[in-house]
């Protein structure tokens, strides 16, 4: 039986559709799902920021007892405080750490990237998420950015990582390859960049 998910998508849509018309906007408060691994998280916030324009995403429930609903685990007993994070702390980590209040949701050719645009520190962030049993390659073009950095750093989780440094990628022509690991979560920084248009990928 696949982890039960605490929303259904015919309720979202209706959600979706009622802000649009509106004109509020989207949040996202109350989703939570019993997936250990954080993967159907890591894909639902990237689905609800990109495809819904939600301008805010905030899990369910960050505690549990049980390892698989919270970011936390605690025995919920009243008496024992001691803590660990789990897997899906760290997973939401690759999208909380690095895109901010603020940050400018970027359009991006791939149905697996979320991208957004800090104008302050003047950096493009990318989240990209493989929630496949198979590895990817892919090649971001960084089509409407100007950018005089020649390496992307890039931090990931995955079955063995928590958010954990990669070693930089080199950015060629305005373009740079990179491999994401089957079921990880993968975060890249370019910095000293300009937005001047839309970017894909």
């Amino acid at each position: 039986m696949p982890p039960r998910v605490a929303q259904d998508s015919t309720l979202d849509q209706a959600r979706s559709l009622l802000a649009e018309a509106t004109g509020k906007p989207l949040w996202v408060s109350e989703y939570g799902d019993g997936d250990r691994s954080g993967l159907m998280m890591a894909r639902r916030i990237r689905n609800d920021i990109v495809e819904k324009h939600a301008q805010a995403w905030i899990y369910w429930q960050f505690a549990d007892n049980g390892g698989a609903w919270g970011m936390v685990f605690n025995r919920l007993d009243g008496h024992d405080s001691s803590y660990r994070l789990t897997r899906k702390f760290h997973v939401m980590a690759q999208f909380s750490r690095f895109i901010r209040p603020g940050y400018q949701i970027i359009a991006t050719d791939d149905a697996n990237s979320l991208a957004a645009y800090d104008s302050a520190q003047r950096q493009l962030i990318i989240v990209a998420v493989n929630d496949s049993r198979s590895s990817r390659s892919l090649i971001y073009k960084l089509n409407g950015l100007k950018t005089v950095a020649d390496k992307a750093n890039a931090y990931r989780t995955s079955q063995q990582e928590d958010v954990a440094p990669q070693p930089s990628l080199a950015i060629i022509k305005g373009e740079f390859a990179a491999e994401l690991p089957a079921r990880s979560v993968t975060t890249f920084i370019i910095p000293d960049a300009t937005l001047v248009a839309p970017a894909g990928n």
